[in-house]
C-alpha cells in the first residue's frame, strides 16, 4: 500500500507549492525514486509547471524570488546535510520568520527520513516512476 504521508496535515505557514517543492528536494536528495514521483504527481495536479519541476536542485530554481529561492537553497542544504551559510539562513528567517525557519528544517528532515526508509526498504512505485530532474 501506498505510505501515507501525515506531515501535509501538521499546520505550517506555507503554501501548497512551496511545501511540495521542499518535499522534492529532499526527495532528490535522498534519490528517493518513490517520494519524488508521488510528490511529482502531486505538484502537476496543483499547477505547478514541468520547467519549475525540472529545474528542482538547479542554481536557478535557488535564485527564485520572494524568498522561494533561498527555501529550496536551505532545503537542498539540510537534505544534504551541509552548513548553511549565513546568508541562506537569514534570507530565509527574514521571510518566513523562526516559525518558518523551524518548520522548514522539520518537513525537509521528515521527507529525507522517509527518502531514506523507502530506499532501504526497497519499497516500490506503484504508479510508473518520473525520472528525477538531474
Amino acid at each position: 500500500k501506498r505510505l501515507k504521508c501525515c506531515f501535509r496535515h501538521f499546520k505550517t505557514g506555507f503554501d501548497d507549492e512551496l511545501r511540495e517543492l521542499l518535499i522534492l528536494t529532499a526527495a532528490q536528495c535522498t534519490g528517493s525514486a518513490y517520494e519524488w514521483t508521488h510528490h511529482y504527481h502531486i505538484s502537476e495536479k496543483l499547477g505547478i509547471d514541468k520547467e519549475t519541476l525540472n529545474s528542482i536542485g538547479s542554481a536557478e530554481i535557488e535564485q527564485r524570488p520572494n524568498g522561494v529561492g533561498a527555501a529550496l537553497r536551505f532545503a537542498r542544504l539540510v537534505a544534504s546535510n551541509e552548513q548553511i551559510d549565513d546568508q541562506t539562513f537569514e534570507a530565509v528567517r527574514d521571510k518566513f520568520g523562526d516559525k518558518g525557519l523551524i518548520d522548514m528544517t522539520i518537513i525537509t528532515g521528515y521527507y529525507v527520513m522517509l527518502g531514506l526508509y523507502t530506499n532501504a526498504m526497497r519499497i516500490p512505485c506503484e504508479v510508473e516512476l518520473v525520472a528525477f530532474s538531474r
